[in-house]
């Protein structure tokens, strides 16, 4: 398996910089574009590699969350899995037992672990229904 298939996307992972979560994580995406706003060329890296090298950026990075990290972020006793009926995507539920005006139950899909885990972690934090280390 590839290890862009167990940490989370670019996007995603850019969305939990965005919420300020800590950037704390064994890998990260490192921004490889000509201007500070152009992610097109960001590469996968361990988070030791990017802040050892001579070309860190501060904000030119962004923590890359595997799936182990994402859940030690998210509230698990609470959170059910499945897989689509023909496998082609993971599915997480959030169980919101005594959580006041929550009628539906979001599903959050995606094709890799990390995705969902990542979809999810980043809907708690908006609704504020948890809150991460900064």
């Amino acid at each position: 398996m590839k290890i862009e298939d167990q940490v989370c996307s670019l996007e995603l992972a850019r969305k939990l910089k965005e919420l300020d979560v800590k950037q704390e994580s064994y890998f990260a995406w490192l921004q490889q574009g000509k201007t500070a706003d152009d992610w097109s060329e960001s590469i996968l890296m361990t988070m030791h590699e990017v802040k050892s090298k001579s070309y860190f950026v501060q904000d030119g990075y962004c923590s890359a969350f595997s799936v182990a990290e994402l859940g030690e972020m998210l509230p698990m006793k609470r959170i059910s899995f499945t897989k689509s009926k023909d496998n082609s995507c993971l599915c997480l539920f959030y169980d919101y037992e005594g959580v006041e005006n929550y009628p539906a139950i979001p599903i959050f899909k995606s094709v890799t672990e990390a995705d969902a885990r990542a979809k999810l972690l980043i809907h708690l934090i908006e609704s504020k229904l948890i809150e991460v280390q900064k």
